[in-house]
């Protein structure tokens, strides 16, 4: 598998990064490794519809063209796993300890520094590609009412952007070799590592209803492991929603 960043699109404004791949996808134009960063986005978006609200030339907002080898549907969670461990390991380069808040956010001090979204294109039992939009907040500090931070809150530094994506597409790669040698095991052990308030007791809501869980690790499909009433059970996004 080649390596990553060897093309990068540098955009001032587009609606969503992931969506600008995705119309290149769809006419043949986008290769293995490439990179769509923006300064702007109009119409970024997160988990369950949300909007990714950034002020512009600010914060990394980028979407990763990534095609795979031989990567089973059933493993497709080692993508999410991969792409958050990304993330941790490029903020210890800054002194910033983050932790994985599940499915798609990474938390520091309980507030959000950055967000995930993997869309990924299937062939039959196999994941032939995925469009990896990630939005990190570097150099912005005004978020309003929103329980977010960046990388210049905790340094006291203005980073520009770009270093930080050269940042990121070294630790892409390095970890790349999770992917290519399929390391399930080991992937999964570093996420757990990394997993936000694992093996604590947190307030959420469960089905509609607010109850007191303790986050226990995820299934081999990516589905939060939560024991709830005295027992351990599955949960995926639609069920569940942290308080």
């Amino acid at each position: 598998m080649k390596q990553l960043g060897l093309k990068i699109i540098q955009l001032d404004t587009v609606d969503s990064t992931n969506n600008f791949a995705a119309n290149l996808l769809s006419m043949g134009e986008l290769a293995h490794g490439t990179v769509i960063m923006a300064d702007e986005q109009t119409k970024g978006r997160g988990q369950r519809g949300s909007k990714w609200v950034t002020q512009p030339a600010m914060n990394l907002t980028a979407s990763f063209f990534v095609q795979y080898d031989n990567l089973a549907v059933s493993k497709q969670m080692m993508i999410n796993q991969w792409i958050s461990l990304v993330i941790i390991d490029m903020l210890k380069k800054h002194k910033i300890s983050g932790k994985i808040k599940w499915p798609n956010d990474i938390f520091v001090n309980d507030q959000k520094i950055a967000g995930i979204l993997i869309e990924n294109q299937l062939s039959q039992n196999k994941v032939k590609s995925s469009i990896i939009g990630i939005g990190l907040n570097v150099n912005q500090v005004d978020f309003g009412d929103l329980n977010a931070t960046s990388i210049k809150q905790h340094t006291q530094n203005f980073i520009p952007v770009n270093e930080i994506l050269m940042q990121l597409i070294e630790s892409l790669n390095r970890l790349l070799k999770f992917i290519i040698e399929e390391d399930v095991t080991r992937l999964k052990e570093l996420y757990l590592l990394s997993l936000w308030k694992l093996n604590e007791e947190i307030s959420c809501t469960v089905n509609g209803e607010t109850t007191l869980v303790k986050i226990l690790g995820t299934s081999d499909f990516g589905l939060l492991l939560m024991e709830i009433d005295g027992k351990e059970k599955e949960f995926d996004l639609k069920e569940i929603q942290f308080l």
